[in-house]
């Protein structure tokens, strides 16, 4: 799933399984109760997707990609 590249669980955000109503009210009143895991999931998060996920790195990205292709088709 899309997700899990983006959300590593515990550390940038948390993940559920399934649809699974009880893990969901659990992990909503944890991050209810603990203002310092939020503000450490938000700090986090932003600071994966500000490094990994970064518009220049996704040009490169694409880039290497289509230059990849380019070589193999000539």
């Amino acid at each position: 799933p899309a997700i899990r590249e983006l959300v590593e669980d515990s550390v940038t955000g948390l993940l559920l399984t399934g649809n699974n109503v009880n893990s969901l009210a659990e992990k909503i009143t944890f991050l209810a109760n603990n203002i310092e895991a939020r503000k450490r999931l938000g700090v986090n998060g932003r600071d994966r997707v500000e490094h990994e996920f970064s518009l220049d790195l996704n040009i490169n990205r694409l880039e290497g990609a289509f230059r990849a292709v380019l070589t193999r088709s000539t």
